[in-house]
């Protein structure tokens, strides 16, 4: 019996796709006339992943495009920064009041000054049913917050297969435009969402999970605490604001994550808010599958004045958690070199107690496979590496340039299992070929290596010679090096490895 294209496993239909991408790209989008098949994989492929994070032509062409409903639901990953939104609000609300204070020579010196955001034509609803509906374009300027925000929730509505949304709110008001697009991202979401990252100001997140309370299956959630301006307030409305976001968290974000304790696999706590956020890891409980947490915060007492709330979530959850990642926040601000110890010494008194509590919990950070871990003193950090030498197959150590001996000693722990570490990200004083033949010997299965560099830890005239005289490298399983110079790369990067 003769086989047609119908006929033909969806599988094998991806491996042909798959070819032709990677072969020949730009024939791949000619696929999509072959069969309904390549026509799904095609414009999943093309809409897998969209980022509305400027307005520009490329977004507004793909705005348009997300206007049907078969091409929105192929959407799979959605990131928002709301900055834009916001941008247009003050430049419709400008256009508004220059409209209606100044006339004559008085508007038009006004519509000059600002011509870099050219005033908003009034006729919302008939540029937007020429537009976006149709699929067609006009220039950005002449786009207001009104049809683009219309155009995003017709856009979302048709979203029906979106697993992972990533928002930064920033400071978009919660109006009556903003509110029908999370209700509708809610409506559209609830039946495949699986995680969520979302980026506001602490007592933002009050409102915006009102309104978009998911569905119990989702399983990942990574929240940002934005931090909250506080120009011209005084200490004690200061000291007011930070009292509303201790309690905004216990009313807001705790009762949030209990109502998904039972699915909740994966919490992401990161925060530049000025807020002790020490009772608001106290309040939280259990976690039966719990596989991952991290948190990227300030360790020092004003941030964090007890620790002992983050290192119970640890222990209790020593028996599922796979992956952990404590990273004290750096300053915001590039550090002058005179200042780095300083900030460092800083640093290292601050993640005093938590290295304590570490310490003294010998569940904590057991039998892990992903580690990311501030190293204030390898011969303190060796006992907690201990506790999952047997399983450990990512490490990252940060914010400590390490000697030649203590990237030995670190090795050496896990030189008991030949291919135990497939990936392992370190900062070293020296960068040279016997620090590579050190790693290529001790791990020879290690696949991915990220090592940052101090200022004139780096012999470029004689580290490439000495690499090739190595004899182990030919039998090194590594797949993937990156080296970086620390004055270079930020502080931030560093520990995303």
């Amino acid at each position: 019996m003769r086989t047609i294209a119908n006929d033909v496993p969806i599988d094998i239909w991806r491996i042909i796709a798959d070819l032709v991408l990677h072969n020949y790209p730009k024939t791949f989008q000619d696929l999509i006339s072959v069969n309904s098949a390549l026509f799904n994989i095609v414009l999943g492929e093309r809409y897998r992943e969209v980022r509305w994070v400027k307005l520009d032509k490329p977004m507004a062409r793909m705005l348009a495009r997300l206007q049907e409903p078969l091409i929105a639901s192929h959407v799979k990953r959605l990131h928002i920064r709301a900055w834009f939104i916001n941008y247009l609000l003050k430049r419709d609300a400008l256009f508004r009041k220059s409209s209606n204070s100044l006339s004559g020579k008085t508007a038009k010196w006004t519509s000059a000054l600002f011509s870099t955001i050219t005033p908003v034509r009034q006729r919302h609803q008939g540029l937007y049913d020429r537009t976006f509906v149709k699929g067609q374009l006009v220039p950005i300027h002449d786009i207001s917050s009104k049809e683009i925000m219309k155009a995003m929730i017709k856009a979302v509505t048709g979203m029906v297969n979106v697993m992972e949304c990533n928002f930064e709110w920033g400071d978009l008001p919660l109006n009556k435009d903003t509110s029908k697009f999370l209700s509708s991202a809610r409506k559209a979401f609830g039946g495949s969402l699986r995680k969520l990252v979302l980026r506001a100001e602490i007592l933002k997140f009050q409102e915006i999970l009102a309104i978009t309370d998911f569905e119990e299956h989702l399983d990942e959630l990574d929240f940002h605490f934005d931090y909250t301006p506080a120009v011209g307030a005084s200490q004690a409305d200061a000291d007011a604001c930070k009292v509303a976001q201790a309690q905004g968290l216990l009313n807001t974000i705790v009762p949030f994550l209990d109502i998904r304790r039972s699915v909740l696999r994966s919490l992401t706590i990161s925060s530049s808010a000025q807020v002790d956020l020490s009772a608001f890891f106290q309040a939280l409980g259990s976690f039966p599958r719990l596989r991952s947490i991290s948190a990227r915060i300030w360790f020092d007492n004003t941030h964090l004045s007890d620790p002992s709330g983050l290192i119970n979530l640890l222990t209790t959850h020593s028996t599922t958690l796979l992956n952990v990642e404590l990273k004290p926040n750096w300053p915001t601000n590039l550090i002058p070199f005179s200042t780095r110890n300083m900030s460092l010494e800083n640093l290292q008194i601050s993640w005093g107690p938590t290295k304590e509590l570490l310490l003294y919990n010998v569940r904590a950070l057991y039998g892990l496979e992903s580690l990311t871990l501030h190293c204030h003193n390898v011969e303190k950090i060796l006992p907690l590496l201990h506790r999952s030498r047997d399983t450990l197959t990512r490490l990252s150590l940060i914010n400590r340039y390490l000697k030649f001996d203590e990237v030995k000693a670190v090795a050496q722990l896990f030189s008991h299992r030949d291919y135990s570490l497939k990936s392992l990200h370190i900062e070293v004083l020296d960068m040279s070929a016997d620090l590579i033949g050190l790693l290529a010997t001790t791990l020879p299965g290690l696949l991915s290596l990220s090592v940052v560099f101090a200022e004139d830890g780096w012999n470029g005239l004689t580290f490439v010679s000495d690499l090739i005289n190595l004899r182990h490298l030919k039998q090194w399983s590594l797949v993937n090096l990156a080296v970086y110079h620390g004055t270079i790369v930020g502080r931030n990067l560093m520990a995303g490895f």
